[in-house]
């Protein structure tokens, strides 16, 4: 997978340009909203098994994150869906 951009460098021309126009942003992208996402769910097991309250503030985060990377949909839905709205607020 990373294997493009060990390599655009000796190749050069046009492959170098698309991999630092375009190939790196979307793989930086993707590991920050991987990263992101699993300080999300930690967070949102604190606040669960904590009783912290921030319910409303959690599930805003989730559902912003579940715009733009599908992987957080799914896990939104498999794990905390169902734990977030079930918890009364305190």
């Amino acid at each position: 997978m990373v294997s493009p951009f060990l390599v655009a460098e000796l190749v050069g021309g046009q492959s170098q340009e698309i991999v630092e126009g375009r190939m790196i942003h979307q793989y930086r992208f993707h590991q920050f909203s991987r990263t992101a996402l699993v300080t999300l769910a930690i967070a949102t097991e604190i606040d669960c098994y904590c009783n912290l309250g921030n319910r409303e503030v959690i599930s805003y985060l989730w559902a912003l994150f579940s715009e733009h990377a599908p992987e957080s949909k799914e896990m939104y839905r498999a794990r905390y869906e169902a734990k977030l709205s079930s918890r009364s607020v305190a």
